[in-house]
């Protein structure tokens, strides 16, 4: 793990980038030590990222972006989906409204 930014109070602070040992990556703004604010993370292991704002460590808002284009832009609830729309890249479909990962 490295991180490529400022420090304050002993907390990553400020503009920078995150090198996680699994190979994911956060590029983006910190502030005490969790991301906070605009940034991009990329999963290694899945090949898609977030992209988009950061609340106290939580994506919040923004898009998420899968390996074949597939990409989600709304709001998150914990870094989940709840609302917003899904562009489907490999049909050109299109689905609008709300996200419950708890559906069955």
């Amino acid at each position: 793990m490295a991180w490529g930014g400022g420090w304050v109070d002993d907390k990553m602070d400020g503009e920078g980038s995150y090198y996680y040992a699994s190979g994911d990556i956060y590029t983006g703004s910190f502030k005490q030590g969790k991301k906070h604010g605009s940034g991009m993370y990329y999963f290694k292991a899945h090949s898609c990222q977030f992209m988009g704002i950061w609340s106290e460590g939580i994506f919040v808002e923004g898009k998420w972006v899968h390996r074949d284009g597939t990409t989600f832009k709304g709001s998150f609830e914990a870094s989940v989906p709840s609302e917003g729309t899904f562009y489907f890249s490999s049909s050109g479909l299109v689905q609008q409204g709300s996200y419950n990962a708890k559906a069955g």
